[in-house]
């Protein structure tokens, strides 16, 4: 009887951690898309007065979607989707959507708006002439474009800081990517880093771009070196975000990487990534890409009990953006669901969500 009782009183427990499901929102990359569509629309028009003033609502509201991230960084998204298309690949169609910018800015010589935009311009038109290769295949005249073009850029962002008053998150993160290229010296993209995040701790983009600084691949002097940031991360935003950080922050990088045996690692730890994904809950309870995203973390750490809860939560309606296929959500269901830990089925292809280049 004594143990019937302690079982019911741990499952109640369980159950009580997870908060009831309202009407929840398909959200996620699907729903912020819907307003980089808008301002790659408003640009291509020449809309500048609706950008104007939609980006002034954005960044003066902080308004954020259902999962919690910035609308102002899908608007910046959208504005770098409108000329990074395929069919943009000579130098003139990117010099094209230059003088446009340059119309935008003499027309709203006092907004931070579009020199922001300028500088994610810059680098994205700097990466056009290097190429996605490794370095040993860049030609001379790619690193000399791919290094005047950066250098254009910063300069532009820092103009822009001496000119206008108005401060933007999108001015900060902008910069962090042309420091990427640029290779700059850690204490001064750390110094750099610690203010932008001291101004703007819930801009989520902020801290994914220093941890893709810190892979391997770039400047990272370990392979998880950049957990770290996340750690920290949760600490600098107790008072907003805390354990939410831990879980983004490794959400977002994990789904570059890839899931296999991501928790095998003792760098990663789920139940650090579950605290965080509670809180996300707690905070962002209508969001499907949460929710969606916290079990397929469950089950690929393999917390069945966890997994089950949220399948419950789910019910018969994925999020199918976070799990690729109907199929892969009902494998992952039914492993859940098994009292017995058979072999769990292959990960999600995970999906591409947040840019940082």
């Amino acid at each position: 009887m004594k143990k019937l009782i302690l079982l019911l009183s741990s499952m109640l427990i369980l159950s009580s951690a997870y908060p009831q499901t309202p009407g929840l929102v398909k959200d996620g990359p699907g729903l912020r898309s819907t307003l980089s569509t808008e301002t790659s629309g408003l640009f291509n028009s020449g809309d500048y007065k609706k950008l104007e003033e939609l980006a002034s609502q954005l960044r003066g509201n902080q308004e954020r979607w259902p999962d919690g991230f910035w609308k102002l960084e899908s608007f910046y998204k959208g504005l770098r989707s409108s000329y990074t298309v395929k069919n943009k690949k000579s130098d003139d169609d990117w010099l094209d959507i230059k003088m446009k910018l340059d119309d935008w800015i003499s027309a709203y010589p006092n907004s931070i708006t579009p020199r922001v935009v300028l500088g994610y311009f810059m680098v994205d038109f700097a990466w056009h002439a290097r190429g996605g290769g490794w370095a040993n295949t860049v030609t001379e005249e790619g690193w000399n474009k791919f290094r005047d073009r950066l250098a254009e850029g910063k300069t532009a962002l820092n103009e822009a800081r001496t000119d206008i008053k108005t401060d933007c998150p999108g001015w900060h993160d902008a910069m962090l990517v042309i420091a990427l290229g640029q290779g700059w010296d850690r204490k001064e993209y750390d110094k750099f880093f610690d203010n932008a995040v001291s101004i703007y701790p819930t801009y989520y983009s902020l801290y994914f771009k220093k941890a893709y600084h810190l892979q391997r691949k770039w400047y990272g002097r370990t392979d998880n070196e950049w957990v770290a940031i996340a750690e920290n991360a949760v600490e600098k935003t107790s008072k907003d975000e805390g354990d939410t950080m831990y879980a983004r922050i490794c959400w977002n990088e994990i789904t570059m990487k890839g899931y296999d045996s991501v928790f095998e690692d003792d760098s990663f730890s789920w139940e650090k990534m579950r605290k965080g994904f509670l809180d996300i809950e707690k905070k962002y309870p209508r969001s499907s890409w949460n929710l969606n995203n916290f079990c397929l973390f469950a089950c690929v750490a393999k917390d069945r009990d966890t997994a089950r809860e949220l399948f419950k939560r789910i019910g018969d309606d994925p999020n199918i953006k976070t799990w690729t296929s109907k199929d892969t959500f009902n494998n992952w269901k039914k492993w859940a669901e098994k009292p017995t830990p058979p072999a769990a089925p292959a990960p999600a292809t995970p999906a591409q969500d947040d840019a940082v280049k």
